[in-house]
């Protein structure tokens, strides 16, 4: 007499298995999602790290190697800072 019906409805074996693939699927978009966001951040820092040691070569004293193959040249770089300095090893016996 009326009502809501709905019990005992089977539901169709192909549409659940399209709806779990849709859910795989949408579970690894996501995860690859948060993947991509976490190397944008750490590109971003190393971006960020890159810079601000190019600002501090050309405002402060430094150093850098000098090779005959330009490719090696400039791999090597100090900056001196306010104080005292050292280069090298830092245990000498080490």
């Amino acid at each position: 007499m009326g009502g809501g019906g709905g019990g005992g409805a089977a539901v169709d074996p192909a549409m659940l298995e399209e709806f779990e693939a849709n859910k795989r699927m949408l579970d690894q978009i996501k995860q690859e999602r948060e993947e991509y966001e976490r190397r944008l951040k750490e590109k971003e820092s190393e971006q960020e790290k890159r810079h601000k040691e190019e600002e501090e070569l050309r405002t402060k004293p430094h150093f850098k190697n000098i090779n005959q193959d330009p490719i090696m040249s400039g791999k090597i770089k100090s900056v001196f800072n306010d104080g005292m300095n050292s280069i090298g090893k830092k245990d000498p016996n080490g």
